[in-house]
């Protein structure tokens, strides 16, 4: 998936709501144009509107591994926290690793 943030995210077909944010290209230019894989899946090829071509090498591993990461796993009670703890812990969390 491809944003005019110049965001691409590869999602984890296993686990949709959870991926892997590779951010390059300039979201004041407008975002990202197009992003293909190359034929073997080992490159991610991206064209921005900011005039820019990046190529991006890409471990089918690491992504699976990058994805099934959840800083929250484990936190106790996180079901019962409001938002703005559960964003506090989600960030505190994230920064330890």
């Amino acid at each position: 998936m491809c944003f005019t943030n110049g965001e691409i995210r590869l999602l984890n077909i296993n686990f949709p709501d959870r991926y892997m944010v590779i951010k390059q290209h300039d979201a004041h230019a407008g975002g990202i144009s197009a992003a293909k894989f190359t034929f073997d899946e080992r490159c991610l090829v991206s064209a921005g509107h900011d005039g820019i071509l990046f190529v991006h090498a890409v471990d089918k591993y690491m992504i699976v591994q990058e994805t099934m990461f959840n800083p929250l796993e484990g936190v106790a009670g996180i079901d019962y926290m409001p938002e703005a703890q559960v964003k506090e812990t989600f960030a505190a969390r994230t920064l330890a690793f």
